[in-house]
């Protein structure tokens, strides 16, 4: 089935398939319609054989009885019959040629013709006929019956020896027609469902492995054309994606510039007042008193103080810019402290105490952006659920797959679990399994966008993760994030 094979749509294939199939049923039906045609000419030459059968009967009968009683109208009838015997052999030599030949045909005419001319002898002379003209005709007769039934089975064996081949002919054509199609639709069929099949697949690979564009390497223009806007759907959809985790992160900013400008405000007072006593020592009056060591130290706390705001700053500009996605080598334990720098300001009117539990050998490869983000809005969750004072537990260590036991599937051997308890108010339990749907918050209108929790979802679940929640109404609520530990490569750790 070359034309299978060619890059053309499925409804082409389906179309050149049912065309074969038609075209052969069309040819089909066509032999059937001229094997019919040339039966019934066969039939039509048979009832004319008959005919003359009958005729040469009735000659031989009219004969017997003019011969037995003398009859002058039975030799005439007789007569008759043989002219009709001639009209029909007239009208039909080139059947009788192709039955019995051209030799016998013209014999065969001759002694009729003969025989004709005694009957009408015997007729012009009122019955006179000697033995030897009698016995002439009788022979004539014999010879005309046993050339006329000769005909007829010769016609009829060869019509029936054309029936048993044609008949065979036509079974065979049907079968073919039947296997011919059975292996076109079988073809078809394979070609389409393979298709469909690739296309499921892929859709399966990106229903667990999150965005990516589908390469199904298949030709069928109906299949390449889903494939192209499969493609453009999945690009938008990521470009989308991008902006609603900008819009999150610059959301979450907003509520933190409050408590980060005044985190930034102590190392920047610090450095002010530092500034003024060492300016009122370097007096003229007073130079003369100077401390050495203690110019040193206050040199020192401005240099701490300069490094601390530069810390918050870069560690904000890290977490607000767009970057590209970029796995690096990140110690947990100190990404956990810089995202502490910025959520802790924003909690500064609660009394919480953050309980941090996380082994600084603790290394992962990872987007550091985005795991950024996820912690930070975890955090920001745990003290939103605080009303005045309480405490946030951040736990981190390396577990074995086998060991937990989670209703979704997780990839790798070794799992990274990272945990956030608060003892604060809880989630009401009718709101648990809603809480990861986008645009859904308990909070006051315009006090959050109820992206946060969507957008950690979708980034662990992009990372081959899994995020759990357990909580209990009015006394405590964890997070827990679980996803492949992706060991440091030993260039970029070195």
């Amino acid at each position: 089935m070359l034309f299978l094979k060619h890059p053309i749509s499925l409804q082409g294939k389906i179309i050149v398939s049912y065309s074969l199939m038609a075209g052969m049923i069309l040819i089909l039906g066509l032999g059937a319609y001229f094997e019919l045609k040339y039966t019934k000419s066969r039939v039509q030459q048979g009832y004319v054989l008959s005919k003359l059968l009958e005729y040469s009967l009735e000659i031989r009968r009219y004969e017997k009885n003019f011969f037995l009683y003398k009859k002058q109208a039975d030799i005439e009838i007789s007569n008759k019959y043989v002219v009709e015997v001639q009209k029909i052999l007239k009208h039909n030599r080139s059947l009788s040629v192709d039955i019995i030949g051209k030799r016998r045909t013209h014999e065969f005419e001759t002694s009729l013709e003969k025989y004709h001319n005694l009957l009408n002898y015997i007729i012009e002379n009122k019955n006179l006929v000697s033995k030897k003209q009698k016995a002439e005709v009788r022979k004539l007769g014999k010879q005309m019956i046993l050339t006329v039934e000769n005909i007829n089975r010769m016609e009829y064996a060869s019509f029936h020896k054309g029936y048993a081949l044609s008949f065979r002919v036509y079974m065979a054509s049907i079968l073919i027609i039947l296997l011919t199609g059975f292996y076109i639709i079988l073809r078809l069929s394979r070609t389409v469902i393979g298709s469909l099949s690739t296309v499921e697949k892929n859709m399966n690979k990106f229903v667990k492995t999150g965005y990516h564009k589908l390469d199904l390497n298949i030709q069928e223009r109906e299949i390449v054309s889903l494939q192209n806007a499969f493609n453009r759907m999945i690009v938008s959809l990521d470009r989308n994606k991008k902006r609603l985790v900008q819009s999150e992160k610059l959301a979450a900013l907003g509520t933190l510039l409050s408590g980060i400008a005044h985190e930034l405000n102590n190392p920047i007072s610090n450095i002010s007042l530092t500034c003024q006593v060492l300016l009122s020592e370097l007096d003229d009056k007073n130079r003369d008193s100077f401390d050495e060591k203690e110019i040193k130290s206050s040199l020192k706390m401005i240099d701490d103080e300069t490094i601390r705001a530069r810390n918050i700053i870069k560690t904000l500009l890290d977490y607000s810019r767009d970057k590209p996605s970029q796995k690096v080598c990140i110690n947990l334990a100190s990404l956990i402290s810089e995202v502490l720098v910025l959520c802790r300001a924003s909690g500064k009117s609660k009394n919480i105490d953050y309980l941090i539990n996380i082994d600084p050998d603790i290394k992962t490869y990872a987007d550091k952006q985005r795991l950024q983000m996820v912690c930070m809005n975890l955090l920001l969750n745990s003290q939103d659920a605080i009303e005045k004072q309480g405490k946030i537990n951040i736990q981190a260590k390396i577990i074995e797959e086998d060991s937990v036991n989670t209703h979704e599937e997780v990839e790798g051997e070794l799992l990274l679990e990272l945990s956030f308890r608060d003892d604060g108010a809880g989630i009401p339990g009718e709101n648990l399994d809603r809480i990861f749907d986008p645009f859904f918050s308990t909070k006051m209108t315009g006090d959050g966008t109820g992206l946060g929790l969507f957008i950690t979802h979708e980034i662990i679940a992009e990372e081959s993760g899994t995020i759990e929640v357990e909580s209990e109404e009015g006394k405590y609520t964890e997070f827990t994030v679980r996803f492949p530990l992706c060991q440091v490569p030993v260039e970029i750790e070195e």
